[in-house]
């Protein structure tokens, strides 16, 4: 496979994944703020999941873009790497966000980090599972139609 086409499905990609995780933050955030529970956490809540999943995406598309040009014959592993690395990542980013909400309470003094972590974690794990769903979809495809 040329170099252009390497390129052109990494943009595809990029292009794609921008459009989802941005519905995904506007559509959350219009959810959230019709609701009872629309305040400046869950919108600190939706700014951190669309990061993460930017950054992600960026990691994934440079891999991909790296490995379909140097070593098109490994891109087996790296369909099977890559998902764990970013559950790791995941995990990590999780494990920060209840470390930084630990000692939080409500204003009648009680704790507030299950609330926070379930409101997180609801959040996080939407973006995290459609994008998750939307890289499978579309590499199987790429690898489909082009025979990489």
């Amino acid at each position: 496979m040329n170099e252009s086409l390497i390129d052109s499905i990494a943009s595809r990609y990029a292009r794609t994944s921008l459009t989802i995780i941005l519905t995904m933050a506007l559509l959350t955030l219009a959810i959230l703020m019709g609701s009872a529970y629309g305040s400046g956490q869950m919108t600190g809540n939706i700014v951190i999941s669309a990061l993460f999943s930017l950054a992600a995406m960026k990691a994934y598309e440079a891999a991909w873009k790296s490995i379909a040009k140097s070593a098109p014959a490994t891109l087996a592993k790296f369909y099977l790497a890559a998902p764990v690395l970013r559950m790791l990542a995941a995990v990590a980013v999780m494990l920060a966000f209840y470390v930084v909400h630990r000692g939080d309470t409500t204003t009648d003094g009680q704790s507030a980090t299950r609330s926070a972590m379930l409101g997180f974690t609801a959040i996080f794990f939407s973006f995290y599972i459609v994008l998750m769903i939307f890289d499978c979809i579309y590499f199987s495809q790429v690898e489909k139609r082009n025979k990489i």
